[in-house]
């Protein structure tokens, strides 16, 4: 009788032990297939999780599910993306492409990149914080730098056009150096520190030009080259038009400009200003010479 109960006992414990190995197998498995699930969407985090979350709640554009899904990734053909998605924006820079999926704004957009027509990037800037699909790093440094100098070349072709409109408007073109900024002696060992601290952070001379603001300006003109100033005279004016850079020039090519040329142009206010490369001059002259001998 006490052996058949052993033998009972023995029997609901190894039952007992199945059900115990079948229940942890099956949460090993539920478990190993949440984890593949997740590395396969790219939640490698909880910000990550965070990210995703903001996604779907501030109603992102519906890439960004293709892309955390892996229809497209990194080597993808950026021609299938667009023909899938059409993108708000798109930018050609070089071999680079990058599209833009939302507004735009610092947050609720997603950013893709391409070189040579294949993805190399794709990044979403959600209330959450930076989610990346895929990002290559290296191509991501020469896309940083072929889109400087794009940018810069679309800078200068709008200076073209806006000292051509003023030379034909007989408006003011100068050379001049600047005095005061913002009622200091310029440069000012402030702002020559500030200046260096930002080029040590950014690299060179084209760090945001936001990052340092210029309410007022005093400059003595240098030389004429549309208008009926005179060398000597000193102008004070509006700074926000102006850039760093171009002022540390030492001597910096200023152009009048509209109100309807400006950012705040229903401000009152007197002669406004903005500083313009001397490549852009440069560029002008050449290109109204090749015109001139043309006729």
């Amino acid at each position: 009788m006490e052996q058949a109960e052993a033998r009972q006992a023995k029997g609901r414990m190894t039952r007992g032990r199945k059900v115990l190995v079948a229940v942890a197998g099956g949460l090993l498995a539920l478990a190993a297939g949440l984890v593949a699930v997740c590395w396969f969407v790219g939640i490698r985090s909880m910000a990550d999780v965070a990210s995703y979350r903001a996604m779907r709640r501030e109603g992102f554009h519906p890439v960004w599910k293709d892309l955390a899904l892996g229809r497209f990734r990194r080597g993808s053909d950026v021609e299938s993306l667009v023909g899938r998605h059409e993108a708000s924006q798109r930018e050609e820079a070089g071999v680079y492409t990058r599209l833009v999926y939302g507004e735009g704004d610092e947050h609720g957009c997603v950013t893709v990149v391409a070189r040579d027509g294949r993805l190399t990037a794709a990044v979403a800037d959600t209330s959450a914080g930076r989610h990346v699909f895929f990002y290559d790093l290296e191509r991501m440094q020469e896309f940083g730098q072929a889109h400087k100098e794009h940018t810069e070349q679309k800078q200068t072709e709008m200076d073209v056009v806006r000292l051509d409109r003023a030379v034909r408007e007989g408006r003011d073109i100068f050379l001049g150096r600047c005095l005061l900024c913002d009622g200091k002696p310029y440069p000012s060992p402030e702002r020559r520190a500030l200046t260096e601290e930002l080029r040590s952070v950014y690299g060179g001379d084209r760090f945001p030009a936001q990052m340092i603001t210029m309410e007022e300006l005093t400059v003595e003109v240098v030389k004429v080259l549309s208008g009926n100033l005179e060398p000597g005279v000193r102008l004070t004016f509006s700074g926000e038009e102006c850039r760093r850079f171009h002022l540390d020039e030492g001597e910096t090519l200023f152009v009048s400009v509209k109100d309807e040329e400006i950012s705040d142009g229903g401000r009152e206010g007197g002669r406004r200003y903005r500083s313009v490369s001397k490549g852009a001059w440069e560029l002008y002259r050449s290109l109204t010479a090749r015109g001139a001998k043309g006729r």
